[in-house]
């Protein structure tokens, strides 16, 4: 009787271990989004995430129902294991800066206060601006490298995304018209 009873729980270990097992490899398949940000501690990302940054569009959008004004300044950033946008609204002399996940776009934070300078000018996101999943491809497959970072900014006239790699031995540089996807400059620093 003992021999059946302890033949049956090692049946129920080994059965209840399997499961565990399968659970385990199947969770390390899935690569974490974050790895599309090339940094280290982003791959730590939850499970809560989808494959694909939300827009730089849909990220402006949801700080201004957050905090009213014109988008300024965006940049996205990897924080403490998670990719971040960090988006910059000018109103009537104050600044907001509204920090987003940029996953899910959830509200992390918003910060308010006095507008240090009046010489920012507004991002114009009419339709056509490249999709900044495309953008951070076009990049890392340019440079071969893994993004750091993402900043959309106006220059002459010119809606722009630059970028911040990390190559294989050095940091790259590179900025990309937000609307065709052409390389404007690229930059190795050893």
């Amino acid at each position: 009787m003992r021999k059946k009873l302890v033949a049956g729980l090692i049946s129920v270990a080994v059965v209840f271990g399997g499961v565990y097992a399968v659970s385990a490899v199947e969770n390390n398949k899935q690569e974490s989004p974050a790895a599309a940000i090339g940094n280290d501690e982003a791959k730590k990302a939850t499970s809560k995430q989808t494959s694909e940054l939300i827009t730089i569009e849909k990220a402006a959008d949801i700080a201004l129902n957050e905090q009213s004004g014109e988008v300024v300044d965006i940049e996205l950033d990897a924080k403490r294991g998670n990719a971040i946008y960090e988006i910059e609204i000018q109103n009537k002399g104050k600044e907001a800066d509204v920090k987003l996940d940029a996953f899910t776009g959830e509200v992390l934070s918003v910060k308010s206060k006095q507008d240090d300078d009046d010489d920012d000018t507004a991002l114009p996101f009419e339709k056509g601006v490249l999709n900044i999943n495309k953008a951070i491809k076009l990049a890392e497959e340019e440079t071969s490298g893994k993004v750091k970072e993402v900043n959309i900014d106006l220059e002459n006239g010119t809606l722009i995304y630059d970028f911040e790699l990390k190559g294989n031995k050095d940091e790259v540089e590179l900025t990309l018209d937000a609307k065709t996807g052409e390389v404007l400059d690229v930059e190795y620093d050893d």
